[in-house]
C-alpha cells in the first residue's frame, strides 16, 4: 500500500493524504484511525481533525460507511487499486500532535494513518511532497528524496517526520550506533556542550543495559518561541517540544531539555522494548486497561534522573534538592495520594 501526503493550502493547515490500496473482489476493508497512541495512554479523538474523506475505483465513487466514530469500512466489488482521500488538519504543536506551516511540515503517523484491518503487517510506501530546501528527520527508511518506507503499520506509526527548510543536525557515536540531534527552531545554548553531556548519559543507560539494539538513534526537538514541554518515546527515536528557546540559554530550562532527552532515551528499553503484557501487541483502536503506569511513567522518570547523577551532569546536592524534592513535593501537592495510591 502506498500513501501520498501533500499540501495544497499551507496557510490552512490541512495536509492531503491518499492512500492507494490493492483490493480483491468482494473484499471487506476496514480503516481503522488510532484511538489512542504509544506514549499516551488515554483515548484521544484524531478522526475530529479529518474532513473530505472519499473513496473511489478507477475515478469512480465507491459508498463507504462510517462503522464508530474513527473508523471507516468499505467492499471492493471489482478487484483493483482503490484511492482513499481525506484531509486532516496538522494545528496540534506538541510532541505527539501534527503541524503544518509555511516552514514545516511535521507529522505522527499515528495521527493520521489507518490501520488495516487484516493487513497490519503489510509493507507501507509513504510520498511526501516537500520544497527541494527541507531537511527531513525520521528514523524511517529513505528510498528516494521523497519516499519512504516502513515495515508494517505499527513502525510507519512509531516513527516520527519532521521536515523543516530551518532543519539543523548533529550527531554524536557510542561503540556501534549514531545518535542524531535534529533541532527545528533557535538555538541558544552551546551546541559542543550539550552534545557531551548526551554522551555521558548515554554511554551510562547503554552501559547498565549491555547493548543498544540499533544503529541509528533520532532526538528530534522543537525549540519553540512560547512556553511548552512534552516528549514522546518511540522504537529508534524521540520527539521532544520545549519552550521559550530563548530561555534555554539559561540552565534552569536547558535542565528540563536536558532530562527528558534523558527520560526519553531511557523508553527505548523500558515501555519500547519491555512492556507491560497488556500492550502485547499494541491494539490502538479501543481503550486498554492496565495499572503499570508507575513502572512505565514513574520508574523511567526516576531512572532518567538518576542518569545524570551517575553521568555527572548533577552532583548530588543538586539531585537530592532539586530533583528528588521536586518530584517529592509535586505529589505532596497534588493530594491525589490521598485517594489512591501511585501505582
Amino acid at each position: 500500500m502506498q500513501y501520498f501526503i501533500s499540501r495544497n493550502s499551507i496557510p490552512s493547515q490541512f495536509v492531503n493524504i491518499k492512500l492507494k490500496l490493492s483490493c480483491e473482489t468482494g473484499e471487506k476493508v476496514k480503516l481503522q484511525l488510532a484511538a489512542w497512541r504509544p506514549g499516551r495512554y488515554e483515548l484521544t479523538n484524531y478522526a475530529q481533525k479529518i474532513r473530505a474523506f472519499k473513496i473511489s475505483h478507477l475515478s469512480k465513487p465507491i459508498n463507504w460507511k462510517k462503522q464508530s466514530k474513527d473508523c471507516w469500512t468499505f467492499t471492493a466489488d471489482v478487484p483493483g487499486i482503490y484511492e482513499i482521500n481525506y484531509e486532516f488538519y496538522a494545528n496540534q504543536m506538541d510532541a505527539g500532535g501534527c503541524w503544518s506551516d509555511e516552514i514545516q511540515l511535521y507529522l505522527n503517523f499515528s495521527n493520521c494513518l489507518f490501520e488495516i484491518n487484516h493487513r497490519e503487517n503489510e509493507a507501507i510506501l509513504i510520498q511526501i511532497d516537500l520544497p527541494n530546501n527541507y531537511q527531513v528527520a525520521c528514523p524511517l527508511i529513505r528510498q528516494d528524496h521523497t519516499t519512504w518506507s516502513a515495515k508494517n503499520y505499527q513502525e510507519a506509526i512509531d516513527s516520527p517526520f519532521l521536515a523543516s527548510k530551518d532543519l539543523k543536525h548533529y550527531e554524536y557515536s557510542i561503540a556501534s550506533s549514531r545518535f542524531h540531534l535534529w533541532f527545528n527552531g533557535s538555538i541558544h545554548f552551546d551546541i559542543n556542550e550539550l552534545i557531551e553531556v548526551f554522551k555521558r548519559f548515554t554511554n551510562a543507560q547503554i552501559k547498565d543495559f549491555g547493548d543498544f539494539l540499533a544503529d541509528d538513534y533520532h532526538f528530534i526537538f522543537q525549540l519553540l518561541a512560547f512556553k511548552h514541554y512534552h516528549g514522546v518515546e518511540h522504537q529508534y527515536s524521540t520527539v521532544i517540544t520545549i519552550g521559550p528557546d530563548k530561555d534555554l540559554s539559561e540552565r534552569k530550562l536547558l535542565k528540563e531539555l536536558i532530562g527528558v532527552s534523558s527520560h526519553e532515551l531511557y523508553h527505548f528499553w523500558n515501555v519500547c522494548r519491555i512492556r507491560p503484557k497488556e500492550l502485547i501487541p499494541y491494539s490502538l483502536a479501543q481503550e486498554i486497561y492496565l495499572d503499570a503506569g508507575l513502572v512505565l511513567e514513574g520508574v523511567t522518570t526516576y531512572m532518567g534522573d538518576l542518569y545524570l547523577l551517575k553521568s555527572g551532569y548533577f552532583d548530588l546536592k543538586e539531585y537530592c534538592e532539586e530533583i528528588l524534592q521536586k518530584l517529592f513535593q509535586k505529589e505532596f501537592d497534588s493530594f491525589g495520594w490521598k485517594n489512591q495510591t501511585l501505582s
